[in-house]
């Protein structure tokens, strides 16, 4: 049976926010229910977490988390870690069990640096941007299917990197993906308000130009009103890159992005343990990318992204 089939049965589309390039179309559930987990960023500021390198000489593509607290700590996919060696961001949405200690498969987001600021990782208020996320989660997903780990392409990872910070003009001495937020602090802060979680929002359909390009969906309000502000960032980076300029104005409904939802459901996908609780289901066809997380018998956390915008940066 597919563990996606009833996903949407219970969010209701909303009408659309509008801000010049990016639009989002919110999706509002019907009903709440409790959450039995922590985010990432409430377990860090409850001092339940610690997140290292793997050893003293470190490895790119492995951190390690400890989990002090009960409850399990949802980490997703994107959400960057920086301090400590050289910053990262995880390769895929990951739920960490209450008292475990895991290793997280990420990516480098930062080629210039590989010296100690500190024993531990913070973290920051964004995620990996979306055509970034959109083509990591491809070459996940195949390594997935290759070797049954989640493994990125670290290489093409720095090299969008480089060509996203060159047309955004932003400049970093380690070669830091954060300069690039840094250089739109001001417009992705106003995204950020504009975008401004809904009573009873878990999540929304992200436009570029009128032109779906993705989705985060997650089984609680308070997750998604966490997580707005990272995910509006990723999506807004892309919004201001000038190679995305012409990709879409072509207008868009209610009706056809309702049509473009309806159609995840049809998209080919395949189910791995999860790295940590769980279940992995990756999600590849028609030009889409990305995963759902499921546990105990919910979605916990739904991404998946367009690489047709990505393509179009080259």
């Amino acid at each position: 049976m597919n563990p996606l089939a009833g996903v949407f049965d219970d969010v209701e589309l909303g009408d659309p926010v509008v801000a010049t390039a990016l639009s989002l179309f919110p999706l509002l559930a019907r009903q709440e229910r409790p959450r039995a987990y922590l985010t990432l960023d409430e377990a860090l500021a409850g001092q339940l977490l610690r997140i290292t390198e793997v050893s003293e000489h470190g490895r790119v593509s492995q951190l390690r988390l400890r989990n002090g607290g009960d409850a399990p700590v949802l980490i997703v996919d994107g959400e960057e870690f920086v301090g400590a060696k050289q910053n990262r961001i995880v390769n895929l949405t990951i739920l960490v069990a209450g008292k475990a200690q895991l290793d997280l498969p990420v990516s480098c987001v930062e080629a210039g640096r590989w010296h100690a600021e500190g024993p531990y990782f913070r973290t920051a208020p964004r995620a990996f941007y979306a055509s970034g996320r959109a083509a990591k989660a491809r070459e996940v997903t195949a390594s997935l299917q290759r070797t049954g780990t989640a493994v990125s392409d670290q290489r093409a990872i720095w090299e969008e990197i480089e060509a996203k910070s060159g047309r955004l003009k932003a400049s970093s001495p380690t070669q830091a993906c954060a300069a690039v937020y840094g250089r739109l602090e001001t417009e992705l802060e106003e995204l950020r308000r504009l975008f401004a979680p809904l009573p009873g929002q878990v999540g929304g359909v992200f436009c570029l130009w009128g032109v779906p390009v993705g989705i985060e969906l997650f089984d609680s309000p308070v997750t998604w009103a966490g997580l707005q502000p990272k995910l509006v960032a990723s999506y807004g980076v892309d919004a201001y890159d000038p190679a995305f300029a012409d990709v879409g104005r072509v207008g868009y409904t209610r009706e056809a992005v309702a049509a473009w939802v309806s159609g995840i459901r049809a998209i080919p996908y395949q189910a791995f343990p999860g790295v940590g609780l769980g279940t992995d289901v990756r999600l590849t066809g028609r030009g889409l990318h990305g995963g759902a997380l499921v546990w105990d018998e919910r979605v916990i956390h739904l991404s998946v992204l367009t690489t047709v915008h990505a393509a179009n940066a080259a």
